[in-house]
């Protein structure tokens, strides 16, 4: 017989939250994003022949707004399918759950940060960012556990998706500035072929982050989890740091180190390896 890791009021509870948010990701989402992608291409088209670097940002732009939306739908199918699995009380539903809810989130964070740096305020696509953090604090801590199992939950989890959401941004202007970078088809300028260098790491890491999070929450999945959440900390630190002070002009690659210290340090804090692994 399977333990049960929720009351039956709370799992009734969660179950419709996350049938209402794949409802939302599948049939609301893709119309706020293209809201948003629209306003963002509205604001800089006309800046183009002043500004030619924004020429790439009006191809690279959309097309990572349109992977990012249709992984979203993905996963919006994926939370509707399983409302009723993850209500019947099975145990694997959790981690999927977790997963495909953190997508949205994650991705949430390039879906609206263009529109904030173009108009000063979020877009409507801000509600998807909003509403999957909500729904995935909400699957994380209502889970029955210690406090310090809990604490462990919400500072690794977190840390992974909001590590991800930062670096996803990275990666998108990291090859936007590798394949506009003037000195074509040379790399003999540092302050562009330093993004060659943060570029792919910050890719894998992101990549990383996003299957550490299933993995940690899985039941035999844990280490292995725990062990891509490590590597993910480490790299993100040691690509965005050196960065960082290579280019001086913006904060955003010592914030995605910063991230990636914090994940780091969370991760190895004994307590918390303890909570997660179930190591003594």
């Amino acid at each position: 017989m399977q333990e049960n890791y929720f009351s039956d009021k709370t799992r009734t509870i969660l179950a419709v939250l996350i049938f209402v948010f794949g409802l939302f990701v599948i049939f609301v989402a893709p119309f706020l994003i293209q809201g948003s992608l629209d306003a963002v291409i509205a604001r800089v088209a006309p800046k183009i022949p002043e500004q030619p670097d924004f020429e790439l940002t009006v191809v690279f732009l959309p097309i990572w707004f349109f992977t990012m939306r249709a992984i979203n739908f993905v996963a919006g199918v994926t939370l509707v399918v399983i409302a009723y699995a993850f209500w019947k009380g099975e145990n694997w539903t959790w981690s999927v759950a977790l997963s495909a809810v953190s997508l949205p989130t994650i991705f949430g964070v390039l879906t609206s940060l263009p529109h904030v740096v173009q108009y000063g305020r979020p877009p409507a696509a801000g509600l998807v960012l909003l509403f999957g953090l909500v729904v995935f604090w909400l699957i994380l801590l209502l889970r029955k556990g210690s406090k310090v199992e809990k604490w462990a939950r919400f500072f690794i989890f977190t840390f992974l998706g909001v590590t991800a959401g930062h670096i996803n941004v990275l990666v998108m202007h990291s090859i936007k500035n590798i394949v506009g970078r003037p000195d074509a088809p040379y790399f003999k300028d540092v302050m562009y072929t330093v993004y060659a260098y943060e570029g792919p790491f910050n890719f894998f890491a992101l990549i990383f982050c996003i299957i550490a999070l299933p993995l940690l929450a899985s039941e035999g999945k844990r280490v292995a989890g725990w062990y891509m959440a490590l590597i993910a900390g480490i790299v993100v630190t040691l690509a965005n740091y050196p960065t960082h002070f290579v280019r001086m002009q913006t904060s955003d690659f010592f914030v995605a180190g910063s991230l990636g210290l914090g994940l780091t340090i969370v991760t190895l804090i004994p307590a918390f390896q303890k909570a997660i692994l179930g190591t003594e």
